[in-house]
């Protein structure tokens, strides 16, 4: 196969980003644009130059695609992936992969059944400081990983009416709504299981978490720690991990600062001063190239899953004050 035909389901902010980023790949092909709104789809489709559909099933028997990207409130992503899966078209999944742990093992054993390739699109694995701070973490350079830490503030908070503000829809407060991300970044660059979780979270008057604070006792001996705050009064993001061996800090659209046991830190700058969805074409590209080259697709479903195990134990040990083991 030398071009993938992709399906992207859903047309709001991020599901264009989506198309925009489907555009930029060489070897894939945009063929149409699914939304619960007809004159969103029209909209949208009219704007990349392809066909609008309200319906996946309808949308993938007229552009017959190889594979579809999920770009829905979380909620939704379940009944868009059982809908897409009879097709075995291969699918790429946005976060929060679903908005519960039933949820993303469904869409995980789904895929395994079926035998196709599934991408959990935990996309900010992709943005360059992030990046390197997991390939020398995971590349051993950093010696035995000790402890990972993952921050995001924003200035803001719920928009209500929208999507994000429904916890039916998002699957909790502000951890399962943008927090999966940084759960998702720390387990990986810890390289290892979760196995102990730890959280401490303030919740508003409609019961949502604004500011969550989990931590992460990993199979490996790491110790993760991920933190979000709504209505913080400026916005940022940032990381770093500790090794035997060296250290990284990382801020996301900044400076990353490489310590190596005896010698002067490393400091370079990223190459995005400032906030684009590069990070997303760069994991829609390996999904793509997953499968034209048949290879497993480097974010499997299996992450979308231990993202979930973490994300409901927070919940649950903020509720009881009490750490919980995964199981």
């Amino acid at each position: 196969m030398d071009k993938v035909k992709v399906l992207v389901v859903g047309a709001g902010i991020w599901g264009k980003e989506h198309c925009f980023s489907i555009k930029r790949i060489p070897n894939a092909e945009l063929v149409g644009v699914v939304s619960r709104s007809l004159d969103r789809a029209l909209k949208v489709g009219a704007e990349m130059g392809v066909k609008a559909f309200t319906s996946i099933s309808e949308a993938i028997e007229e552009t017959r695609p190889n594979a579809v990207t999920i770009a829905l409130p979380h909620g939704l992503h379940l009944e868009a992936v059982l809908e897409a899966i009879k097709y075995g078209v291969h699918l790429y999944v946005e976060k929060s992969f679903g908005a519960s742990l039933k949820d993303a093992q469904l869409m995980a054993e789904a895929a395994r059944a079926r035998g196709i390739k599934m991408m959990a699109g935990f996309s900010q694995r992709y943005i360059s400081n992030y990046n390197e701070m997991a390939r020398l973490a995971r590349s051993g350079e950093l010696g035995r990983i000790r402890y990972v830490f993952a921050k995001r503030q924003t200035t803001g908070g719920f928009t209500e009416g929208h999507w994000t503000s429904d916890i039916a829809l998002a699957g909790g407060g502000a951890l399962a709504g943008w927090g999966t991300h940084d759960i998702d970044l720390v387990m990986y660059v810890a390289g290892s299981e979760p196995k102990y979780v730890y959280a401490m979270m303030e919740f508003d008057e409609k019961g949502r978490d604004i500011q969550s604070h989990v931590l992460i006792r990993c199979e490996n001996g790491a110790i993760c720690e991920t933190g979000i705050e709504y209505y913080a009064f400026g916005g940022d993001c940032f990381a770093w991990v500790l090794g035997e061996r060296g250290r990284v800090d990382a801020v996301r659209e900044g400076k990353i600062v490489i310590v190596r046991e005896g010698l002067q830190p490393e400091v370079k700058e990223s190459p995005h001063k400032e906030w684009s969805s590069y990070f997303l074409t760069e994991a829609l590209k390996a999904f793509i190239e997953s499968i034209i080259n048949d290879t497993e697709p480097p974010i499997p479903p299996e992450d979308g899953v231990r993202v979930w195990k973490v994300v409901e134990a927070a919940y649950k040990s903020a509720q009881t004050g009490s750490p919980i083991k995964i199981s």
